[in-house]
């Protein structure tokens, strides 16, 4: 295969798809060492020829093959576009000398082993959007100090961060709802662990050999009391003898926000909390309901779907001489064989609220507006069902 081309839809790329092909052996194809095809990343190069030092993707590069950049010594830094989504499998596996890497917002998934044994790896940030850490994805990182899983990770495969030599703490994201097998085992300097309420289960060696001390864990005692914990051969035991600091993060809530009830909402006073901006809503009131009149609430002006102001034969919402004159034209155009008019007229047109559009509508409206006083805004003339 001389030439190939890639459809933008491939999601992954395994090991080795185009080792050898003559693609693949032609170096006119390859760009300071990496080969890509179309927009996709396939080698970080052939020793002794290899991607060194700071690298960039190319901006674009929608997929990084499986074990593009495994046991690269010369790497550096790695710098991934916006337009990557996934990291697969042993991306990154053994990049001794790697110490930093830039991962975009729109990665989802780390695959399993992807940066397994950089050991000199100490500066990542993991994106929000992210979903999945995958089987010992970090693996023997033995420089990473301190990490934050961000709230979108819903699942840390097993072994995900084991034998990290130098991870003194970590937060686990709110939604993961169990930690894995060994996820942590064998991490030496692990002494503090903050633990959502989520997590409602703790499998075998997920704390194997950690010393952890204290645990910052989000709900009460009760809710500890109901975390699974499995201690098969004592593989999580300092678990039972760390201080648990419960309701963690102990909330300090001020800036108090007085929201007034509406028409259909409940009101509430809120305080945000100063310390990691949750919200807390209390003294709630009951929406107020609407108070129609004629037809239209006094308070927010919504318009009563129900009511009918009679007389008001155009549907204008205004009783008028108008009114008065249309009723007229209606009737004079009523044809008694069919029982329709030429004239149209809204429902407000029977006055009288007897059934029936005639005469006694007309008298009843010129009536009401012959004792309608514009400074009250009422009439001694009573229309609809009650006139």
């Amino acid at each position: 295969m001389a030439n190939i081309e890639l459809p933008d839809s491939i999601k992954a790329i395994g090991q080795g798809a185009f080792y050898n092909t003559a693609y693949y052996n032609n170096r006119a194809n390859w760009e300071n060492n990496a080969l890509y095809i179309g927009k996709h990343l396939i080698s970080s190069g052939v020793y002794p020829s290899l991607v060194s030092g700071a690298y960039s993707i190319k901006p674009g590069t929608l997929t990084i093959a499986d074990n593009t950049f495994a046991y690269n010594y010369y790497v550096t830094s790695i710098t991934i576009p916006d337009s990557v989504t996934r990291i697969g499998t042993r991306v990154f596996i053994n990049c001794d000398a790697m110490s930093s890497v830039t991962i975009p917002d729109g990665v989802t998934e780390i695959g399993d082993y992807a940066f397994s044994q950089c050991s000199s790896l100490k500066n990542v940030t993991l994106p929000d959007g992210l979903t999945w850490i995958g089987y010992r994805a970090f693996q023997s990182c033995h420089s990473i100090t301190s990490l934050t899983i961000p709230d979108s990770v819903t699942e840390l495969d097993r072994n995900a961060f084991s034998t990290c030599y130098s991870l003194g703490s970590i937060s686990i994201s709110k939604n993961v709802k169990s930690l894995s097998a060994y996820v942590f085992d064998n991490c030496i300097a692990l002494t503090k662990v903050s633990i959502p309420v989520s997590v409602k289960s703790i499998e075998v060696g997920a704390f194997n050999s950690v010393p952890v001390n204290t645990i910052y864990y989000g709900g009460s005692r009760e809710q500890w009391n109901k975390v699974y914990i499995d201690n098969f051969y004592n593989y999580n035991a300092t678990l039972q003898s760390a201080t648990i600091v419960f309701n963690h993060p102990a909330h300090e809530y001020t800036d108090p926000q007085i929201i007034a009830p509406s028409c259909t909402e409940a009101g509430y006073t809120s305080y945000t909390c100063s310390l990691c901006g949750d919200i807390c809503y209390v003294d709630e009131t009951p929406a107020l309901g609407h108070n129609f009149v004629r037809g239209k609430c006094s308070r927010c002006g919504e318009v009563d779907p129900e009511f009918i102001l009679y007389g008001d034969a155009d549907g204008d919402g205004e009783i008028a001489t108008k009114d008065v004159t249309l009723l007229r034209r209606y009737i004079a155009s009523y044809d008694d064989t069919t029982g329709l008019s030429s004239i149209e007229v809204g429902e407000g047109a029977d006055a009288n609220c007897d059934g029936v559009i005639n005469s006694k509508d007309v008298t009843l409206l010129r009536r009401y507006l012959a004792n309608y006083d514009d400074t009250t805004g009422t009439s001694t003339v009573v229309l609809g069902p009650q006139g």
